[in-house]
């Protein structure tokens, strides 16, 4: 199948799913600490029972785009920072998905709702917040004055942690948080955006004592040493397993995204220029991958294309930069369009297919559940 196979999902592909039991570890430091576990457990019984699990985690990701949308789009620069009230709402909006992010797993267990459903939608839904806790911490410190390979390298970092976090489930077995891992990052994103809103954007430009950088350059580095060794540490581990064939395509995959990424980049200079767009396409990409890691992560088989659908994207961009069909502008964001639609396509299908599938319900609470 060259393109639209991977929505082409028999039965065979999704038996794996009645066998699969969800398994984690965690050393992270906050989700072993007592204060934020206790609050996610104490908001978690003000739940009503009648609020699914998947309906949480679903409130929890369009507070978080509501609070990223406004921001992003009147900051496409990365330059251009906002009144202080509208980062505070993105840092509140980022805060409660955070929390209901916490909360979903929390409450199904208190409703003996744990499901291959609910780890699919949860996970999924992950894979595209990703952008969404990036992106708000560069518009507050300003990362377009940055050199752009600067910015470039921390937001592909990002992505390739997500994927190198997913394929250790297919390799070594579970999902293991480091100390410094995603609730850490998401967190210090957080703090960041909150922090600028109450001081301004100036406060990254001041110098750091005695190593004369600026804190924008030092939130560089910090991005780029943790990031970049949270990677190695996962890249080392897997590649040293005896499964490590199991995820050859994932990484080529990995790879794949990684050239269209840099060919943009060298081939069509201007678009660094519009980096929003440019960065939406390239998450595009990486959230339909690790859905596709998600969905084998539970038991099921992705079908194999011979080409991604999710490639037209950024392919679009590079062949309309030589045959002038669109302005460079509209073109990155007719690409965005699609990748995004795509991804949401991809997903409701994996997850209708899966509940039909397995006969359980996505948004609704069963009545026995409720007493």
């Amino acid at each position: 199948m060259i393109l639209g196979g991977e929505f082409k999902i028999g039965q065979e592909a999704l038996a794996g799913l009645k066998k699969h039991t969800y398994a984690t570890s965690s050393c992270s430091i906050i989700d072993n600490t007592y204060v934020l576990p206790l609050m996610w457990d104490t908001l978690e019984r003000l739940v009503p029972r009648r609020f699914s699990p998947n309906a949480l985690t679903l409130l929890g990701f369009v507070v978080e785009v509501a609070g990223f949308v406004p921001l992003v789009w009147y900051s496409r620069d990365l330059v251009t920072v906002r009144p202080g009230w509208m980062l505070g709402l993105t840092a509140l909006c980022m805060f409660v998905y955070n929390t209901c992010d916490n909360m979903d797993g929390r409450h199904a267990r208190a409703l003996n709702m744990g499901s291959v459903i609910g780890e699919m939608f949860d996970h999924g839904l992950d894979s595209l917040t990703n952008v969404c806790q990036t992106l708000p911490v560069m518009v507050c410190c300003q990362a377009g004055k940055l050199p752009f390979w600067n910015v470039f390298l921390i937001f592909m970092l990002v992505e390739t942690y997500a994927v190198l976090f997913f394929t250790r489930k297919l390799v070594i077995g579970d999902l293991a948080f480091v100390p410094v891992d995603t609730t850490e990052l998401q967190y210090f994103s957080i703090l960041s955006v909150l922090v600028t809103a109450l001081t301004g954007p100036h406060i990254w430009d001041i110098t750091v004592p005695h190593l004369g950088v600026s804190g924008r350059q030092v939130w560089v580095f910090l991005a780029v040493f943790s990031l970049g060794g949270n990677c190695a540490f996962q890249l080392i581990r897997q590649l040293s397993s005896s499964a490590r064939a199991r995820i050859t395509r994932e990484y080529a995959q990995t790879i794949t995204i990684w050239a269209f990424a840099i060919s943009i980049f060298y081939v069509i200079p201007d678009a660094t220029q519009q980096p929003l767009p440019y960065f939406f396409i390239i998450a595009g990409m990486f959230s339909k991958l690790l859905t596709e890691i998600i969905f084998s992560n539970v038991g099921g088989v992705p079908p194999r294309v011979v080409l991604d659908s999710s490639y037209l994207a950024p392919l679009f961009v590079l062949c309309n930069y030589y045959v002038d069909v669109l302005p460079l502008g509209a073109a990155m964001w007719v690409s965005f369009s699609y990748s995004l639609l795509l991804w949401a396509a991809y997903f409701a299908n994996l997850v209708y297919l899966a509940a039909k599938y397995l006969r359980l319900p996505v948004f609704t609470v069963p009545r026995e559940k409720l007493t």
